[in-house]
This record gives structure tokens, sequence and C-alpha cells, in this order.
């Protein structure tokens, strides 16, 4: 194509989008200076060597107060030149918070208690001066490994664990990886901990030979274990989903309806778009494990879960209307109209999606003028955290996804937010407010973010990663290193002039430092994408591919870029004149409306009538039935027609704005079956039980704190409506809601004559002794009249795991496993059509 009619930029060149990386950018004195939301930053470097440079950085907050932060590079560190002070700058500062959080012990108050334990690895956080599973997992999937990938895999190691207590039948010899503590107790109702496998097969390319081949076999029997207890446990194969939380979004009122901050069990019966796709990379990695393992019937048997799983998730989550994949469903499958910026980018990283729809994804999902929120839209009576907020790390995420498909505006915009809340902030921050980039934004009783790190291990990552595989194009795999840069011309704010040349010194690649040298072509425009033409190493060519030859460790990489016409791209913005007061038609484009309710419900031979609350004046709402939308109107009262004879049904109910967003749904609001439900209560003759089963018959009448260690317990049925059955569990099971680690997990077995099916029952933790819960559904079909049996055996939950001897806090750890509960019911009821009642006879 000819580009003589394009106009050569100037040397200072502002961005396309609302995000320009550097407001003034001197070329001559290595100072970058930026206003941004009322405050002020600048980076001055000067030479301490021939090789390495000191930046001084300065903020100026709203209030006029300024602080600064001085960073020398380190002589045993990579470093960089793009001739962008602000983002050489930014990555030295990376590096030097590494070095900050790189420790010999790590420390919790939940552990050990309080404690230092020995870990010569990397901590959270400034804040987090631990060990945590995702965190740590997504830090080295983003790239970490280069700077010290022992030190990784030493964390990493931390974090998983062979079982103290095995189920019983079972065996405990193989590790596996920790879900951190969390909503009900932990694992299976958050159980994106698989982000593990992906990080730590990724890391094993970075490890020296010997240490990489015991890593890769550790990695392997992991991996193997991990995803059959997730299978067994979170798996429902009547949908085709992993069941559990929204990966790293994991307090609930942030992202999920404000009334889940009590009941963690729907949670525990919903699918997230972020832990399937996390489910779907490490059942590819599983694949490739287990090639190079020799195990061809296991790599067979992954790789058909994982197409299954991908042909699943675009079933329910994809959603046309908005263009967006959901960020999770509830067990009725309803979508959802909430979507979560690390969710779509793992969709692309998990390649579940072609080009054409992640262009898509990319021009629907909103940008704020501090970058893409991590979740929209945002809840305006919900404090800031994941609420209305920035994550480096998943911005780093959504660059990539940008760069994959060759969009300009979304990966300028992600390089600003990136390399601003770094300058503003004087650190690799944990999250920020979205509209300034604030680490602190008060706004009375929803200030935050709530708690904000500096030094947050992914955050540092997400800059790393900026620069060495967005920037220089550095990845790797089990394959080896592959070198293939390609971004816009203006990723810096700046277009690059001809026969400019950038480095990445003294990059560890292997046995010695790696030194990488973009060199631009002559003519540079302003709305180019620049990608490798040739790539020679230690002067060799190398293939189109941009591989390395296995074990190769060059001193030179030498890239000679090419310029190519962008395809063109745009971006949905979200504006606020002022944060503090967005306008009506602003704050419309931000916030939904807040989840309506259902007040009442009842029942008159199938003429159903609902008394709903919360929905705002002009509003529409919309009535949902076991998933599917069945009315909508406005007012405060809506109806619904079933046959006289039902199985069990349940409503939701959203809110919308005339011609704008929608609210997250209501609680559900539940009819029982008009027939056919069964009730048993504990100590009900007809139960067996065999090992230990105490029977307490004070009110209510229960078998107190039920393991099944060493018995089980035997619920005789015979189903008199539909054949569709749901069973759950009645409960007690203390513990804090938020966080712990022993939910009640428990295996069910039906059998009904000659059919018979099995799944998992989760009984969340429910932060009060006395409190009443059910547990997860279990659906079955079950031929009406057929004589059946219930069976409850004991599970798995993460007390049972050696690695958390070592918690201190509550129950399960120190004081040893603990799976139990109390036991009060069992209920069984007919979902869906029931067949007509009999005719009279006299």
């Amino acid at each position: 194509m000819d580009r003589s009619h394009r106009t050569r930029p100037s040397l200072v060149q502002a961005t396309t989008g609302a995000l320009g990386l550097l407001v003034v950018l001197s070329a001559t004195a290595g100072t970058s200076v930026l206003d941004f939301a009322g405050r002020h930053a600048t980076v001055e470097s000067e030479p301490v060597d021939q090789n390495r440079v000191r930046y001084v950085f300065t903020t100026t907050a709203t209030d006029g107060v300024s602080r600064s932060r001085t960073v020398e590079e380190r002589t045993d560190g990579p470093r960089v030149r793009t001739g962008t002070a602000a983002l050489d700058a930014s990555f030295a500062l990376a590096v030097e918070d590494a070095t900050l959080d790189a420790v010999d012990d790590i420390v919790d108050g939940q552990f050990n208690g309080g404690a230092p334990i020995p870990c010569h690895c990397y901590k959270t956080g400034a804040l987090w001066p631990f060990v945590w599973t995702r965190d740590t997992a997504y830090a080295t999937a983003l790239g970490l490994g280069l700077l010290d990938p022992v030190r990784l895999k030493n964390a990493l190691a931390f974090k998983h664990s062979r079982l103290r207590l095995a189920p019983s039948g079972t065996s405990g010899d193989d590790p596996v990886v920790a879900q951190d503590t969390g909503s009900g107790g932990s694992w299976p109702i958050s159980s994106d901990r698989v982000v593990w496998i992906h990080a730590a097969t990724g890391l094993i390319a970075r490890l020296p030979p010997a240490e990489a081949a015991t890593w890769e076999t550790e990695v392997w029997r992991t991996a193997r274990a991990t995803l059959a207890e997730d299978r067994e446990y979170a798996f429902d194969p009547h949908v085709g989903l992993y069941r559990g939380e929204t990966s790293f979004l994991d307090w609930r009122e942030q992202t999920y309806p404000s009334w889940t901050r009590n009941d963690t069990r729907p949670i525990a019966e919903s699918f997230s778009l972020s832990t399937n796709a996390l489910h779907r990379l490490a059942l590819e990695d599983a694949v490739v494990l287990a090639r190079r393992a020799g195990d061809a019937a296991a790599a067979e048997s992954y790789g058909l879960e994982a197409e299954a799983l991908g042909r699943a998730m675009e079933r329910v989550f994809w959603q046309p209307s908005a263009g967006l994949y959901g960020a999770y469903v509830f067990s009725d499958l309803a979508p959802v109209t909430s979507y979560d910026l690390l969710g779509l980018a793992l969709v692309a990283e998990a390649g579940l999606a072609d080009e054409a729809r992640l262009r898509t994804m990319l021009e629907h999902y909103p940008v704020a003028p501090g970058g893409p929120p991590v979740v929209w839209p945002e809840q305006a009576a919900t404090p800031i955290y994941h609420n209305r907020s920035v994550w480096p790390f998943v911005t780093a995420y959504g660059l990539r996804t940008a760069l994959a498909v060759r969009d300009s505006a979304a990966a300028i915009d992600d390089v600003a937010s990136l390399v601003h809340g770094t300058l503003l902030s004087l650190s690799a921050q944990e999250n920020f407010e979205f509209l300034t980039l604030a680490t602190r934004f008060e706004d009375g009783p929803l200030s935050g973010p709530v708690v904000n790190s500096p030094r947050q291990l992914w955050s540092i990552a997400a800059l790393g990663d900026l620069v060495v595989h967005d920037l220089f194009g550095v990845s790797a795999d089990l394959d080896g290193t592959r070198i293939a840069p390609h971004f816009p011309a203006q990723i810096t704010g700046r277009v690059p002039q001809g026969g400019e040349r950038w480095t990445l010194a003294d990059l560890s690649l292997g046995a010695r430092p790696t030194t990488i040298t973009l060199q631009f072509p002559a003519t540079v425009l302003a709305d180019d994408w620049l990608e490798a033409g040739t790539i020679s190493a230690d002067g060799v060519m190398l293939g189109a591919d941009g591989r390395l030859p296995s074990g190769a460790a060059p001193q030179r990489i030498e890239i000679a870029l090419v310029a190519r016409p962008a395809p063109p791209s745009g971006l949905r913005r979200l504006e606020a004149s002022d944060p503090h007061a967005p306008t009506p038609a602003e704050a419309a484009l931000l916030y939904a409306p807040p989840p309506p309710l259902i007040d009442a419900l009842a029942d008159v031979g199938g003429n159903v009538t609902l008394a709903l609350a919360g929905i705002a004046d002009g509003n529409d709402w919309q009535l949902w039935r076991d998933g599917r939308a069945v009315a909508q109107g406005r007012g405060a009262r809506a109806t619904d027609r079933l046959p006289a004879r039902h199985g069990a049904v349940c409503y939701r109910l959203t809110q919308s704005v005339a011609g704008g967003l929608t609210s997250l749904p209501s609680a559900e609001h539940c009819l029982a079956a008009t027939v056919g439900r069964i009730a048993i209560i504990a100590g009900d003759p007809s139960i067996r039980t065999t090992g230990e089963a105490h029977l307490v018959t004070d009110a209510p009448t229960r078998y107190a704190e039920w393991s099944g260690r060493t018995g089980t317990l035997t619920f005789p049925f015979s189903p008199t409506g539909a054949s569709r059955q749901r069973l759950t569990v009645g409960y007690r099971n203390d513990g804090r809601i938020n966080t712990g680690i022993a939910a009640g997990v428990f295996r069910i077995h039906v059998q009904c004559e000659q059919t018979s099916r099995d799944g998992a029952l989760v009984l969340p933790q429910l932060g009060d002794p006395l409190r009443i819960g059910r547990s997860t559904a279990f659906e079955f079909d079950a031929p009406v009249g057929a004589i059946c049996s219930a069976t409850l055996r004991d599970g798995l939950n993460m007390t049972q795991l050696e690695h958390n001897r070592l918690y201190t806090a509550a129950r399960g750890g120190a004081s040893g496993p603990s799976n139990q509960a109390d036991l009060l019911d069992l209920v069984i009821e007919p979902i869906g059509t029931l067949a007509p009642a009999p005719p009279t006879t006299r």
C-alpha cells in the first residue's frame, strides 16, 4: 500500500486515545512530565555509569503534597532504553520492587500463629507478606520468572501439597494445588487454583536444565491430581462447565449481587468465565505434559475435555447483544449483565475466540479515563476495590489481547494506564480508582480502594510483561523461547524516528545475559503497526517463527522491524467531567441499577403472583423462571402461569434503565413442587448408617458433626412426580463466610434400581453455629415409583492438605482436618413439568 500521502508525525506526538502516555516529553533531558486528574508527576534520569541510570520520581497530589522516590538500575538485572524516560523508569521501578519483594521468610496472621515461615521466594506485596496461589501464579504467567525463576518456583512449590488425610478409598500420594482461604470456606466454592498449573508449566523452560526436569515431573503429577479432583468435585457434566467463583474477584459483594454477602451457596453452584478459561488452559497444559511424560491416552483425554469445555463456554457465556462473554451465570444459566476484563482476556489466552470475536470484545468493553476497569458495569452503592477500579495485572492481560488482534487504540490506552499508575503512585501498585488512577479516592462510605498494597507482585509482573513480552516480543513455552515483537508505532506516546534503536539489556534467557535490540525502519508513520522483519541471534538468522534453537543462550539478538498499516480500531469510552459527581447521563453509562427483589410470591392453582420491590420509577423489570425470561413490564406486580401440578420452580428479577444498563439479578424466590416433595429428617427410622453417626435429638434433630470418615448415611426414597429430581441437604457449618478452608464437601451416590449417578454436595461455612443452610443441589433422573437410595460419604476439602497444617486462624488447620457439618435433613423434589393427575375413580 502506498503510504506517501500520510503525514510524518512530529517528535512529540499525542496518542489517538484519551490517554496519552506522556503529556510533555523532553527529547534531550531524559525527563518525562505527567499531569493527570489534578496530579503532577515527573521522572528525571541521570547516568550512574556507562550502562546504568538513576531515576528520580516525584509526584504531587491534588492537595499540593509531594513525594519522591529514587531508583537506581541494578548491576545484575535487566534494563530498557526506549527513548521514553517514563517507560524506562517504570520498568526499573518494577525490577526494584521485585527485589524488595524477594524474601527468605513469609508472614501472615492466619498461618503459623503469625510467626515467620521459611521460604526463599517472592511475597505477594508490601501489605501482603505471604504467598497466595493466584497472585503468584498470575505473576509467573506474566513472565516474572525471567527475573528469578528459582525463587518463583519455590513460591509455587509452597502452594501445592500432598494430602495429610485422603478421602476413604483414595490415595493422597500426588500433590494438589492449595486453594487459598476464601468465600464460604474455600474450594470448591472458589476453584481458580488451576491457574497454578498454567504458571508452573510455563516456568519449566525458565529453570536450569537439571532443576527443570525435576520440576516438570512435579508439575505433571500436580496437574494430574488437581484436575482429577476438580473433575470430581467442581465439574457439572450436565452443563459441561466447572463451578466456582470468578477468578481473583473473590470479594463477593464487589462483583456479585449484594445478597451474596451472607450466602455463598449460589456462588458455589455458579459458573464463571474466568475460572472455566483457566481450566481450559490447564487442560491444554496437561495435554502437553502428558505427551512429554509418554502418556498418550491421558493426552487424548485431556484434549477432548478441553474441546468440550470450550464449546460449553461458548454456549453459556457468549452474549451476542452485548458483544461480550458474561462474567458468570448462576445455576439457572440465565445471562447476567456483568463483564470481567480478566475473563475476557483469558478467553483470548485459551484460544477460544477468533480474531473477529476478540476485536468485537475490545470494541464493546469500555475504557475509563484511568484505563480499563476490571468489571463493568460498576455498582453505585458498592465501595471501591474490584468495583470501580483498574488493576494493572488485568490491564496487562487486556494489553496482550489488544496486541494479538492489532488493536492500536486499546493497546496504547493500556500502556498509558500501566505507566501513568506507576508514575502517580511511585510503585507497582495493587489497584487504582478507575476514573482518576487514585490510590485513594474519597467518596464517603464508598471510598477506596479499600485495600491497596504497594509492590504488588502481579503489578510488578504487569510492567515487566509490557516491556519484555509486549515490546521486545519474548515468550517461552516447553519448546523453548520465541522472539516476536509487534506493537503500534505510538505505543509509548511518540512515534520512533527512522533508524532509532531500542534495547533491552542483560535479560536472563539462559546461562548468560542477553541484550535484545529493536531497529526501527527509516520511515515510521503515526498509524503504523511494527513487527519483526528479520531476527538474528549472535549473527545467525532465526526462522520466521522467531524460535531460538533449543538450549540457546545468545549474547545478542538483533531485530529489524518493519512497518505495516494497522487495521482501524476504536474504543468505547466512559467519561466523567467531575469524577466525584458524574452527570446523570455519565452515571447512566457507568453504573448499573441495583438488583431489585421479589418481595412475596403466591401460587393458586398455577396462577403465580409476585410482589416486586426496588424497581426505580421509569425502569423496566424482567422476570426469569428457571433461567428463561417469562415476563417483563413496569410496576410492582408480576404474574406467571404454571400447570396446576408443577415441579419446583425458581424466579429471579432484574431491572433495566430504559435504553440503558441492566441490573444484576435478585436472589432466587422459589415455589416448592405441588406434589412429589420428599423430606427425610435426621433420625428417621428408614435411614441406614454405618460407622459414626452421632444423632442429637435436641432441636433441631441432627447428625452432629458428621464427617463420613468412618461410614455412610443412606436415605431411601421413591419419586412420585416427574423424572428430573433435585436433592439438597439441610445443614449447619460454622465458620466465617468470607474466609476459612472448611467448606463441607461430601460425595453423593444415588441408586435407582438399575441406574445410578454420582456427584458432590458443598456445604459452605455459614458464619453462625446456629444458622441453618441448604447445600448445593444435586440433580438426577429417576423414574416415578422407582425404589431409590441416596448415600452420603466422605469427600475432600482444603483442610485435608498438608499445606494447611500451618493454618492457625480457624478450624481445619493446625487443629487437624475438618470436613464435617451437622446434617438435619435431606430434601428431594421434582423439577420440570409433572404428569397430569390421575383420573378420580368412584
